[in-house]
């Protein structure tokens, strides 16, 4: 399965695919459609940028919000969450109840791809 943040107001996720990493079974990478060496990466700040498979800063936890179809994307390294705020995506220490950390997968329509709707707005 392959996941695409699709294109949309949070440009350093436009474009990116969610892709499961062997060295960490409960942890995958938000890889750059057109540039798979590239990952949503939190070493230096959020960025989409060159990260070996090895980077623990650019894997992320998928965590099931209970009782609604959202999930909550923390990262392996900070266990940080990474959240939609004020149309800009942010990495942070974000209550459970913050909406903007919450996630929807969606599938993009005609492809093998699936796409991340945030909850705050509807955004991509």
């Amino acid at each position: 399965m392959k996941i695409s943040t699709g294109f949309g107001v949070a440009a350093v996720l436009a474009g990116l695919v969610l892709s499961a990493s062997a060295a960490h079974a409960q942890s995958f990478r938000i890889e750059n459609r057109y540039h798979p060496e590239q990952a949503v990466n939190v070493e230096k700040g959020l960025a989409s940028s060159p990260a070996p498979a090895a980077f623990v800063s650019a894997m992320w936890v998928a965590e099931p919000v209970v009782g609604t179809a959202y999930i909550r994307l923390r990262n392996a390294w900070t266990s940080d969450y990474l959240a939609l705020v004020n149309r800009a995506p942010q990495v942070g220490k974000f209550a459970a109840g913050a909406p903007g950390s919450y996630w929807e997968v969606e599938p993009v329509p005609a492809t093998e791809y699936y796409r991340l709707r945030s909850k705050t707005g509807n955004f991509y």
